[in-house]
């Protein structure tokens, strides 16, 4: 194992020491900042009114993103029965328990989902 293996490693831990305690919807706010800021730079001034609207369209590409992935995921047979859930006004994690009964790693698709859409936003270090 090399420094920066061991640095990556640290700083993995440190970050997942960081979201403990966070709820789901704190950890996307920062991962949605983060993207934001990574992007933009700390040297960048930005209107606060473009930022709130990158943060919505952000927000609304990682649902889409989560939706699409968990979606392929499901058997077809369980994708109305999910639908039904949402439509009921489901919280998360009943939607959650619902897609994991179903053999779905939710954990997997949401950090694929937001992978792919830092790639795209922010690109990819393999560009």
């Amino acid at each position: 194992m090399n420094d920066s293996d061991i640095n990556q490693q640290q700083l993995e831990e440190q970050i997942a020491q960081s979201l403990e305690g966070m709820s789901v919807d704190e950890i996307r706010n920062v991962f949605i900042e983060s993207l934001i800021f990574g992007k933009l730079g700390d040297d960048e001034e930005i209107d606060d009114d473009v930022v709130a609207e990158l943060k919505t369209d952000l927000n609304d590409r990682l649902d889409g993103k989560i939706n699409e992935k968990i979606s392929e995921a499901l058997p077809e047979s369980e994708i109305g029965k999910l639908d039904d859930l949402i439509a009921s006004g489901a919280g998360s994690e009943e939607i959650r328990e619902f897609v994991s009964q179903n053999g779905v790693d939710i954990d997997k698709m949401v950090t694929d989902a937001m992978q792919e859409l830092r790639d795209e936003f922010v690109g990819s270090d393999e560009e």
